[in-house]
């Protein structure tokens, strides 16, 4: 295969590696990658999928006529956020604090439910929402695979920017720790405050 089919085939989608043996030469994925970056992406590797694919490196420039053929919004990046999270950055801590302690890590791939999703993105999309409009896409683009009613990671989850997916990953742990505790200490609340009543009725 040319160079220039690889390209092009790699611009509308992702592909196995096997498919693609001319990745295996170090100057055919350097040209590739030249020319990726020609056009404003960057070729990107999933070990997990053993799959190669182009991915935008940066942001698209103001086009009001412009029409994406596939459209990631706050809700589609907000469940990946959440998905690279328990599937990727988790994992990879889990794996090093038990190597750490001379342990081995966990055999088996990370996966996640929907229930899971919808538990930790209570309170900004509904669990049928997640089900029936974003999930869908996310498999369909490539972010997620379905696999006997658990989710498990694509290869373009692995086409994620690390540092910054690390970092977003962080800030949505926090951010849920954060909505843990206040949704723990309005139960609290709310228990002392029935109570109070409860005692209330109860002395007259």
């Amino acid at each position: 295969m040319t160079i220039e089919e690889i390209c092009r085939l790699l611009s509308t989608g992702f592909v196995a590696s096997r498919d693609v043996p001319e990745l295996d030469d170090e100057a055919t994925r350097t040209e590739v990658q030249r020319r990726a970056d020609a056009v404003g992406q960057r070729l990107f590797y999933s070990s997990n999928a053993d799959t190669y694919g182009f991915v935008m490196a940066g942001e698209l420039p103001d086009a009001p006529s412009h029409r994406p053929a596939i459209r990631l919004d706050r809700s589609h990046r907000a469940v990946i956020a959440v998905c690279w999270m328990h599937l990727r950055w988790l994992p990879a801590e889990r794996a090093r604090l038990v190597e750490g302690n001379g342990h081995s890590p966990s055999p088996g791939e990370p996966s996640i439910t929907i229930d899971d999703l919808a538990y930790q993105l209570k309170g900004q999309m509904t669990k049928s929402h997640l089900d029936q409009k974003i999930v869908p896409h996310l498999k369909h683009t490539g972010y997620l695979e379905a696999r006997d009613h658990r989710l498990y990671a694509g290869p373009m989850l692995d086409s994620l920017d690390e540092l910054k997916a690390t970092e977003l990953a962080r800030e949505n742990m926090l951010r849920f720790k954060r909505v843990a505790h206040l949704r723990q200490r309005a139960d609290e609340i709310e228990r002392i405050r029935r109570s109070g009543e409860e005692d209330t009725r109860a002395s007259d």
